[in-house]
């Protein structure tokens, strides 16, 4: 999942969203419950600046009971206001 992780945060410093979008999905098919895949699509997202699907973020973490660091919920405590 770091590999992942890395992979995205690379191709969003190259401003290639078209490729962190293909490895994002290719993440939340191995690891839809890990909190990183959250955290990948939450740099995804405000990188592009949608705030509508951030929130939409914030809740699909809230139904799906996702176990989340501290350091997690600080970054979507963040992301509320």
């Amino acid at each position: 999942v770091t590999d992942y992780q890395r992979i995205v945060e690379n191709n969003l410093h190259q401003k290639n969203y078209a490729l962190a979008s293909d490895y994002l999905k290719q993440m939340k098919a191995l690891y839809s419950d890990n909190e990183l895949y959250y955290l990948c699509r939450l740099d995804y997202l405000a990188s592009l600046g949608r705030g509508e699907d951030i929130k939409q973020l914030r809740k699909e973490v809230e139904t799906k009971q996702i176990y989340l660091s501290s350091a997690t919920k600080g970054v979507l405590a963040f992301w509320e206001s």
